[in-house]
Protein backbone atom coordinates (compact mmCIF):
# COMPACT_ATOMS: atom_id res chain seq x y z
CA UNK A 1 0.00 0.00 0.00
CA UNK A 2 1.55 3.45 -0.69
CA UNK A 3 0.03 6.95 0.15
CA UNK A 4 -1.76 9.03 -2.56
CA UNK A 5 -1.97 12.74 -1.23
CA UNK A 6 -1.51 11.72 2.19
CA UNK A 7 -4.48 9.49 2.17
CA UNK A 8 -4.99 5.79 2.96
CA UNK A 9 -4.19 3.62 0.20
CA UNK A 10 -6.07 0.51 1.28
CA UNK A 11 -7.04 -1.09 4.85
CA UNK A 12 -6.44 -4.54 6.53
CA UNK A 13 -9.68 -6.48 7.65
CA UNK A 14 -9.37 -9.04 9.84
CA UNK A 15 -12.02 -11.10 11.03
CA UNK A 16 -12.40 -14.52 13.04
CA UNK A 17 -15.65 -16.93 13.73
CA UNK A 18 -16.15 -16.76 17.35
CA UNK A 19 -19.33 -18.70 17.02
CA UNK A 20 -18.09 -21.86 18.80
CA UNK A 21 -16.38 -19.71 21.78
CA UNK A 22 -19.77 -17.60 22.06
CA UNK A 23 -21.92 -21.26 22.54
CA UNK A 24 -19.14 -22.25 25.08
CA UNK A 25 -19.81 -18.89 27.13
CA UNK A 26 -23.37 -19.27 27.14
CA UNK A 27 -23.34 -23.20 27.82
CA UNK A 28 -21.09 -21.87 31.06
CA UNK A 29 -23.47 -18.77 31.76
CA UNK A 30 -25.98 -21.56 31.96
CA UNK A 31 -24.29 -23.59 33.50
CA UNK A 32 -23.71 -21.37 36.66
CA UNK A 33 -26.89 -20.62 36.87
CA UNK A 34 -27.90 -24.04 37.72
CA UNK A 35 -25.05 -24.54 39.70
CA UNK A 36 -26.09 -21.75 41.78
CA UNK A 37 -29.78 -22.56 41.73
CA UNK A 38 -31.82 -23.84 45.22
CA UNK A 39 -34.02 -25.74 42.75
CA UNK A 40 -34.25 -28.95 41.19
CA UNK A 41 -34.10 -29.48 37.47
CA UNK A 42 -33.39 -32.04 34.48
CA UNK A 43 -32.71 -31.39 31.11
CA UNK A 44 -34.37 -34.08 28.48
CA UNK A 45 -33.76 -34.69 24.92
CA UNK A 46 -37.34 -35.41 22.86
CA UNK A 47 -36.31 -39.08 23.09
CA UNK A 48 -36.63 -38.53 26.94
CA UNK A 49 -33.13 -39.22 27.89
CA UNK A 50 -31.23 -36.89 30.25
CA UNK A 51 -28.73 -34.80 29.18
CA UNK A 52 -28.28 -32.88 32.30
CA UNK A 53 -29.45 -32.41 36.01
CA UNK A 54 -28.82 -30.01 39.05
Amino acid sequence: MTALHDRSAGAVIIRRDITARKLQEKRLRIAAIAFESDEGRMITDTQGRILQVN
